[in-house]
């Protein structure tokens, strides 16, 4: 019996922390203004508040996908102060 619970306990614990990590998560979508291979970042006009938003890619060589103007939708996370990615998607037309 001990172990059942404990089993259903581990469970419950590990269906928090993926809701909790699905929820640290931060959306936009909007237009790319600009990108800096360098510091593997791109600067991204958000469709509803107009601001313009710096987020950082760690995977610099993934910023290659991306060009002025694409329309995209970017998740990230908050990092030391930074706007880290998650995931970036080019949102297709119709």
């Amino acid at each position: 019996m001990k172990k059942r619970v404990a089993i259903i306990m581990l469970a419950v614990i590990f269906c928090l922390a993926i809701i909790a990590s699905a929820i640290a998560a931060e959306k936009i979508e909007g237009t790319v203004k600009s990108i800096d291979s360098g510091k593997g970042a791109i600067v991204v006009t958000d469709k509803k508040s107009g601001k313009d938003i710096t987020i950082t890619v760690e995977n610099k060589a993934k910023l290659k996908k991306y060009s002025t103007g694409d329309e995209i939708k970017i998740k990230y996370e908050v990092k030391d102060n930074k706007n880290v990615a998650t995931d970036v998607r080019v949102i297709e037309g119709c």
